[in-house]
């Protein structure tokens, strides 16, 4: 069963439209530097003075929130579970890419500790 109507869809879709709006400005944060596995220079101001992978942590949380409305069965939480680890693995190949190529990022990833959730991880 996937909810259709009723407070939790609603509540599910309107978090949805806002993480998919703040994940758009977190693109836009990045401006011509948006690209796979280029170091195009280094970010750091807007979303990341706060965090290193913005937009990592907003795309995998919005499509988490796109399945909540499925979350009593099984496949949905297979379907977060993968999202999740997705963006963590290409954010320690992106750490990883970004620590050898630039060495500014050293210093950046020293000062911005977090990597998706300030407080957290």
């Amino acid at each position: 069963p996937v909810y259709t109507d009723g407070p939790w869809f609603w509540l599910v879709k309107i978090s949805t439209v806002w993480l998919n709006l703040l994940y758009t400005l977190s693109i836009f944060n990045l401006g011509k530097r948006f690209g796979v596995m280029v170091d195009k220079g280094l970010v750091d101001w807007g979303f990341y003075t706060v965090v290193r992978h913005p937009s990592y942590t907003l795309e995998s949380l919005m499509f988490v929130c796109m399945e909540m409305v499925g979350f009593t069965t099984v496949g949905p939480w297979i379907a977060a579970s993968v999202f999740i680890l997705e963006y963590y693995f290409r954010s320690e190949r992106e750490d990883d890419f970004m620590g050898s190529s630039n060495p500014d990022y050293v210093e950046y990833r020293d000062r911005v500790r977090w990597r998706y959730i300030p407080g957290v991880f």
